[in-house]
């Protein structure tokens, strides 16, 4: 009878549980919150999310002008559900 339940927990585990969430967009904003989906995109660097450790590419990145600004960035998994914001503090200087 134990070995019947815990087959049935293990069974019902596998099927609950996603087998595997992966990185399908990426995007990034300064400082105001655009809308999910619409800040600008950034890139895999080998062209395709597709690894457990994803480098990120992102060329020619507008920044704000000089002093303290929120920097932004989430990613939407292969479900299509956007992720929470990551955040930091970046301090622009001017050259």
């Amino acid at each position: 009878m134990k070995n019947y339940i815990y087959s049935i927990i293990a069974l019902l585990m596998v099927m609950l549980c996603p087998a595997q969430v992966l990185i399908n967009q990426a995007e990034y904003f300064w400082d105001i919150d655009p809308g999910t989906g619409n800040g600008t995109p950034v890139w895999a660097a080998d062209g395709t999310f597709d690894n457990v450790v994803e480098q990120l590419s992102k060329t020619d990145i507008a920044t704000p002008g000089t002093g303290l600004h929120k920097f932004y960035i989430r990613v939407k998994d292969n479900t299509g559900v956007w992720g929470p914001v990551f955040t930091n503090i970046i301090d622009i200087k001017s050259n």
